[in-house]
């Protein structure tokens, strides 16, 4: 799933725009240590974003459920779970 399709979700959830705005890896990199974020951190989140943009997070795999213990959920379904959080 991509960050323009997560965006879209909780766009029709919320009844209002979210735009999920592309930033490239070393602006990110550049603002997050900025910020004074610890430079293990600054890494490690590229790390998972670069993870992510490959694809590596776009399905739920098969071991998912026994794993979790229970049935997956679409994202969406998780959206209006946490409807509330994602409104405050």
């Amino acid at each position: 799933m991509s960050n323009q399709a997560i965006a879209e979700i909780i766009s029709k959830a919320l009844g209002r725009k979210i735009t999920y705005v592309n930033i490239p890896p070393a602006m990110a990199a550049e603002a997050m240590a900025g910020s004074g974020m610890p430079p293990w951190l600054v890494v490690m989140l590229a790390e998972l974003n670069a993870f992510g943009a490959a694809g590596n997070l776009s399905a739920v795999k098969a071991d998912t459920g026994l794993i979790l213990k229970r049935t997956p959920i679409a994202f969406s379904q998780f959206v209006q779970d946490h409807l509330a959080t994602f409104k405050s």
